[in-house]
């Protein structure tokens, strides 16, 4: 069961931080390429803000013990 388990985490921790990637890619392209406009910058920023206060401030403090140092 374990095993199960932490496969599935290893697949999921791949495909969740690989979304992460793919829209953060979407936003630079649409900033590189002229197309951001002032609606789409302000959602960036607005999802920024919170995934810096909700994921990295408290989840990912969490994580610490889980961290080489």
């Amino acid at each position: 069961m374990a095993r199960e388990i932490l496969d599935f985490l290893q697949f999921y921790a791949k495909w969740h931080f690989g979304q992460e990637e793919d829209c953060f890619d979407r936003f630079y392209t649409e900033w590189q390429t002229g197309n951001m406009t002032s609606k789409l910058a302000e959602r960036t920023y607005n999802e920024l803000e919170q995934w810096l206060v909700n994921h990295m401030a408290r989840t990912d403090t969490q994580l610490r013990p889980c961290v080489k140092t």
